[in-house]
């Protein structure tokens, strides 16, 4: 019953936010944007970097929680 609940909650806020995403008239657009800064884009390449390397490399993690876990 609790299951049934939530998923009746998750499908009202989810399809809540498509309803406003494809059936509402968008409000005024911003034509420009901002540049991103020095901080924002050491953080997204710092990101994309670390995800690539875990992605292909995920021993190096794998290895160091292995034996934290043994001690």
């Amino acid at each position: 019953m609790l299951g049934l609940l939530n998923s009746a909650v998750a499908a009202y806020y989810y399809l809540r936010i498509l309803v406003v995403m494809y059936m509402n008239e968008p409000m005024e657009s911003a034509d420009e944007l901002l540049p991103a800064g020095a901080a924002m884009k050491v953080a997204v390449y710092a990101s994309a970097i670390g995800t690539v390397l875990l992605g292909v490399f995920p021993s190096f993690v794998l290895d160091f929680a292995s034996k934290a876990a043994l001690k």
